[in-house]
């Protein structure tokens, strides 16, 4: 879902991990083919983390950081950036409400030409974050908005190849 948003938007790449991860597990998205031309910008990195699930319901919460990042003095072709940081920030902060709109709209079961059946929801009185703006971040000097929200996922067990036919565990 969130690489699907970011691919209707303005966003260049998109990776499901924090950044410093991307040399060891990979990319794998459709922004970039084989990693041809690196990280280009603007770029959003998803972790989904703490889920908190009761076994007497079909779903869980879990905690949501989406970093929103672009360069502060550069553009993708190495060129100086002719805006402030103050503009870039503001560019950047409406690629993100653009995102975190669509999300809502989701979540909320109106986004009726969304390609996949949602396997989340939000509550109509929910869909806030907080966000967090750090400039000059990580090795390439980026501006970074640390996005965070809570979700309910809906657990769907009866999709599940190992939950359809269950074994017995063997003790050893």
């Amino acid at each position: 879902i969130f690489h699907n948003i970011a691919k209707g938007l303005d966003f260049k790449f998109y990776h499901y991990g924090l950044p410093q991860d991307i040399n060891t597990n990979g990319i794998d998205n459709s922004f970039n083919a084989g990693n041809s031309v690196g990280v280009e910008y603007p770029a959003v990195y998803a972790v989904v983390s703490n889920w908190q699930t009761a076994t007497s319901k079909p779903s869980a919460t879990v905690d949501v950081v989406l970093l929103f990042c672009i360069p502060q003095f550069y553009e993708n072709d190495s060129t100086s950036s002719t805006k402030s940081i103050l503009e870039r920030t503001e560019q950047l902060r409406t690629l993100q409400n653009n995102f975190m709109r669509n999300l809502q709209k989701i979540g909320l079961k109106k986004g009726l030409n969304f390609p996949i059946d949602s396997p989340f929801s939000l509550q109509p009185n929910e869909g806030n974050y907080t966000t967090e703006v750090f400039t000059n971040a990580y090795n390439n000097r980026l501006i970074v908005l640390d996005t965070r929200f809570s979700m309910q996922v809906l657990l769907d067990c009866e999709n599940v190849s190992m939950f359809r036919n269950p074994q017995p565990i063997k003790e050893t």
